[in-house]
């Protein structure tokens, strides 16, 4: 141990900036703030630069079936949805979580379709506030969606289609 004082003070100035910094590198840190069931509140697809109308994805989804599940163990989270015309999925979704930042990635490719069914993107991330917890919201622009995947019969042929999706999960 140092016996100066200005030593003895750099070195605990430096243990607290090497430990203040643990979490840094850790995606998962957040993790059981958000672990838990979600409803689908909102998903919304809004095309860009073309004539087709805005699709209420949530509209088309059984309530009674559609959630996720994040397990805050560090499993990969599951999307359980059903489309009213379809069958039950279940999709599995990385996930990590850290500074108000959840990220989710498709597993399998598998899983990437199940998720275009739905318009999601195979990464995507939502964003999570500790003082208002139970919720998880995006606004994801730019994006390009599979409406053939949607819906086949009505959107036969559009498979990358420019728009914004909103997505709000809110914990049941």
């Amino acid at each position: 141990m140092p016996t100066c004082p200005r030593c003895a003070l750099l070195a605990v100035a430096l243990a607290a900036l090497t430990f203040a910094g643990c979490d840094s590198n850790n995606p998962g840190a957040d993790l059981a703030l958000i672990e838990g069931t979600y409803a689908v509140s909102e998903l919304y697809f809004r095309p860009s630069g073309t004539d087709i109308t805005p699709i209420d994805v949530a509209a088309a989804l059984d309530a009674s079936v559609t959630r996720l599940e994040i397990f805050g163990d560090g499993d990969p989270a599951q999307l359980v949805s059903k489309l009213n015309s379809g069958v039950t999925t279940r999709t599995d979704i990385s996930v990590a979580a850290s500074r108000g930042r959840a990220s989710f990635r498709a597993v399998t490719s598998t899983d990437a379709e199940e998720l275009a069914q739905l318009l999601l993107p195979t990464q995507f991330s939502l964003t999570y506030d500790e003082r208002v917890p139970g919720r998880l919201t995006a606004t994801l622009t730019d994006l390009r969606a599979n409406l053939e995947a949607f819906d086949p019969a009505r959107y036969q042929g559009a498979t990358s289609i420019p728009g914004q999706l909103t997505i709000r999960l809110t914990r049941q």
